[in-house]
């Protein structure tokens, strides 16, 4: 999901995409390790991550983001990237499979990178999330 998810965001207009810049995956930022903030863990891996503008996209799938203990997890992982000034935007299956949700996640991406989604060039919003679900069922 996290490659389609970059993918989708980091193709052309012409090709269906959003046109942002493309992310780094799986990138590693190291944590705090000493004084009144250190972290519990010494690095996390973000999902999508755009370094120069220090913006993380997480995706949190139904298989591994539910129940108390994860939720929890999730929330201190998140604190900690913003500890450390990471923004960090969440994406779940529900918004992304859905073509209005894909939309305004893009659309949040774009504003957290200082970037503009120019016109659609003829992509429907119904037609992204076909795109998009074709890229997933890949």
């Amino acid at each position: 999901m996290e490659t389609a998810l970059a993918l989708i965001l980091g193709l052309p207009l012409r090709l269906g995409g959003y046109g942002l810049p493309r992310p780094i995956l799986n990138h590693r930022i190291d944590a705090l390790q000493s004084g009144p903030n250190a972290m519990e863990r010494r690095y996390y891996l973000c999902d999508l991550y755009w370094p120069e503008a220090r913006v993380a996209l997480e995706y949190d799938s139904d298989l591994e983001h539910t129940g108390p203990s994860r939720i929890a997890n999730d929330a201190r992982r998140r604190n900690d990237l913003t500890s450390l000034s990471v923004t960090t935007i969440t994406a779940t299956r529900d918004q992304v499979m859905d073509g209005r949700g894909l939309d305004r996640l893009a659309h949040q991406v774009a504003r957290a990178l200082g970037a503009r989604i120019r016109s659609k060039r003829g992509w429907s919003t119904r037609a992204r999330g076909e795109l998009f679900r074709s890229l997933v069922a890949s």
